[in-house]
Parts: C-alpha cells; structure tokens; sequence
C-alpha cells in the first residue's frame, strides 16, 4: 500500500510538472502553442488525397481544406500525449490504492461505479479521439476535458473492481 502511494506522488508530481505554465520558458515552450510544420502537414494530406482520390474524385479539393485543419489539430493534440499518458498512470494507481482499501474490508466496491467508469472513459477516449478531427472549430479546452474524463474514468474503474478477480 505505502508503495502505491509513493507512485502516486511521483506519478502526480511528474503530471503538476509537465502541466505547469512553461511558455516563457524558451528551452521548453507549451507543445499547443508551437505551430505545426507544414511540411508535414502536407505530407500527410497529399498521402490520404491519394488514397481518398478515386473515391471523393472533385470533392477531394473541398475535404482537403477541412482535412488539413483536423490534421492539424491532431498532431497538436499528440503532442499532448505524454501528459494524458501521465494522468491515466496516476489514475490507474489512485484506483489501485482505493482497491487496496476495498481488500482490507474497509470500503465497498461497487458495480455501479464500475461500470460508469468504464463507460465514461469510454465516450471520453471516442471524443478525445474524434473532436479534433471535426471540421468544426472545437476550443482545445474541449479535449483538455476530454482527457480528464478519461483519467477520471480509468480511476473510478480500476478503484471499483471487485475484490477477487
């Protein structure tokens, strides 16, 4: 039990770390705020046109102005990626910790909660995945929340298995 805790800190502090305000910072600028090559941008684009080309045929010029902002929006997004990575690792220990209480009969588990979860990290993977890539302008704060609500889902499921597996 002590051992989970303690990676729970280190997992927290590395998360409060990698979320904190660095943009002043000109060795280590906030990954949303760096623009995106467009070199890659267009390599991308050109690769899925191709692809797209015998399907769209003269549509693929429309879709193509509407893909490359979505592209766009995803490569920033997973430059985010290590800090949700971060915040399901510690979800998934604070989970742990809360299933150790549940071991020593001091809590309850509930199926309930389980299974909520398990679905709200479920709808919010879908929407962290899916919201960037709609041509509508969509705040980034949006998949900011997103990512919470996989993090918070991943922990009520974990920390609401049951006992014996």
């Amino acid at each position: 039990m002590r051992f989970l805790l303690i990676l729970l800190a280190v997992s927290v502090a590395a998360l409060a770390w990698s979320w904190s305000d660095v943009s002043g910072s000109p060795a280590m600028p906030w990954p949303v705020d760096v623009p995106v090559s467009a070199a890659v941008v267009d390599g991308f684009l050109r690769r899925i046109l191709e692809t797209a080309r015998p399907i769209l045929g003269e549509a693929s010029r429309e879709v193509g102005d509407h893909l490359r902002v979505a592209l766009e929006r995803l490569l920033v997004l997973s430059r985010t990626a290590p800090v949700i990575g971060f915040g399901i690792s510690s979800a998934v220990l604070l989970g742990l910790v809360v299933r150790e209480s549940s071991r020593m009969a001091l809590r309850f588990s509930s199926p309930t909660w389980n299974y909520l979860g398990k679905r709200l990290a479920a709808v919010s993977a879908v929407a962290l995945v899916a919201l960037p890539a709609l041509p509508a302008e969509i705040p980034f704060w949006v998949c900011v929340a997103a990512a919470l609500g996989v993090c918070a889902g991943v922990g009520f499921y974990v920390g609401n298995l049951p006992v014996k597996l």
